[in-house]
């Protein structure tokens, strides 16, 4: 994205002053986003009773909470890719992501798809044609600041393993279950049954694995990873131990509640590490090279320590042009001073003493 606006550092100074203000206020700014896909309607496969119903609970329940939902029940292939690209935009910039799929999923040659409703899976090839990819769902959540997480109440007895054909002149790796993923970026995934193993439908209106999940997500100061214990639990007691959800993946010391212990429903702000990034990224996004390079400067102040900073450094040296030899004051820095005044002049008490600074 590139900002176009004005050339002085004066237009430059207000718009990024304002920027970093809602960049550091916290909750009041918060925004949580959900895409919860139900595939129930399977035309070539055998349906399955309850994904509908369990998209339905708990996109039902994760607006209670304060999410804005974007709900598909039985997507075809085109359908869940528009959702995605859809969920993807809205995640870009929000504080918390969430992907909730109930439906088919299979593990192929250690890759784990979501098979929408309109899948023939005729033969082996057609994998990656006619399903989604996991890998698309964690680039979707990707956006967010503070929490990224993808559910999969997937990988029912599978109807689609014992016919498709093989591939002609390949031999493909299919598991019983998901496959075991990794995410990277302070991202989780949650199976609600280990990697090569399957999740029953249930008898109820829920699956185990979603009426776990119910049961706890609007109890009030439920950390996350206590909220995954109870899940767990209650899924291995329903099931008789024959299944077990499991996470894979890490996130950062900062606890995390769907729903705080008192008070309004208020979903986490952004870390200072998190601040930082997106201060960064905001400078580097201004297109006038000498608003660029006193934005830069303005970063270093702010964020002395930050991980980011030698990306600071280097990109400040490509946006100054080589200062004269012959110069008794180094344009950079009447720049920066430049940039001050118009700080002050704004109202603001410069960038080091902005009372929305972390």
């Amino acid at each position: 994205m590139v900002w176009r606006i004005g050339r002085g550092i004066g237009g430059w100074a207000a718009a990024l002053v304002l920027a970093w203000a809602m960049i550091g206020a916290g909750a009041a700014q918060a925004r949580s986003v959900a895409l919860v896909i139900g595939n129930s309607a399977y035309k070539h496969g055998a349906p399955l009773l309850n994904p509908a119903n369990d998209a339905a609970d708990v996109g039902a329940a994760l607006r209670r909470l304060g999410f804005e939902v974007i709900p598909l029940r039985n997507g075809s292939y085109d359908q869940m890719r528009r959702a995605m690209a859809r969920f993807r935009r809205r995640a870009a910039g929000a504080e918390v992501a969430v992907i909730y799929y109930a439906g088919h999923g299979i593990g192929v040659d250690g890759e784990t798809w979501l098979v929408p409703v309109d899948a023939t899976l005729k033969n082996q090839d057609e994998v990656e044609f006619q399903t989604i990819p996991l890998s698309l769902a964690l680039r979707s959540v990707r956006g967010a600041t503070a929490l990224r997480l993808v559910v999969l109440d997937a990988c029912r007895d599978n109807p689609f393993l014992t016919k498709m054909a093989p591939a002609p002149g390949a031999s493909r790796s299919f598991s019983r279950g998901l496959a075991r993923v990794e995410p990277s970026g302070d991202t989780l995934v949650w199976y609600a049954a280990k990697d090569g193993s399957t999740a029953s439908d249930g008898v109820g209106r829920n699956s185990p694995f979603t009426a776990a999940f119910l049961k706890h997500v609007e109890r009030p100061g439920l950390e996350i990873g206590r909220f995954f214990r109870l899940i767990t639990a209650d899924v291995r007691k329903a099931t008789r131990e024959a299944q077990a959800p499991w996470q894979y993946g890490t996130r950062g010391l900062a606890d995390f509640y769907f729903k705080p212990a008192s008070g309004p429903v208020t979903p986490v702000a952004p870390t200072a590490i998190e601040r930082d990034r997106v201060a960064f990224e905001l400078a580097m996004s201004i297109e006038d090279a000498k608003s660029r390079a006193a934005a830069l400067r303005a970063f270093l102040k702010r964020y002395p320590r930050s991980s980011l900073r030698r990306s600071a450094e280097i990109a400040l040296k490509s946006a100054v042009k080589p200062i004269a030899i012959a110069s008794t004051k180094p344009a950079a820095a009447e720049t920066s001073s430049r940039f001050e005044a118009r700080l002050r002049a704004a109202g603001k008490k410069g960038a080091k003493e902005c009372a929305a600074c972390p």
